[in-house]
């Protein structure tokens, strides 16, 4: 995951922060050290049955998109928000809204 600053506009095309989003991300994958590295120079215990490297994980996320917004000429509206499964025992999220409205999301693995 690379966490990315990018300004959101409305009058900004889909492709715009696409390639916004590739110029920001390129340089500095170009310059990232393989997980593998990370791991085994500090010699790190691993086991393959478990993700000891992340068993939690925190986002904040900043959202300026409005409900009733237009894309393509639609009007989009919110009509169901779900998490990603992911394979940390929990997640944290926080999704901060121009208008004032802060959500903060909580979600755990079904076995804990």
């Amino acid at each position: 995951m690379l966490p990315l600053w990018m300004a959101a506009s409305a009058e900004q095309p889909f492709l715009g922060a696409l390639e916004e989003a590739r110029k920001k991300s390129f340089p500095v994958l170009a310059n990232s050290i393989p997980l593998e590295v990370i791991l085994n120079k500090p010699r790190v215990s691993r086991r393959a049955i478990l993700t000891p490297l992340a068993p939690a994980f925190m986002n904040y996320a900043e959202n300026d998109l409005e409900d009733g917004q237009i894309f393509l000429g639609c009007r989009m509206k919110m009509m169901k928000q779900e998490m990603a499964e992911l394979l940390h025992h929990i997640t944290f999220t926080v999704v901060n809204n121009t208008t004032g409205d802060t959500r903060v999301l909580l979600n755990l693995q079904e076995s804990l």
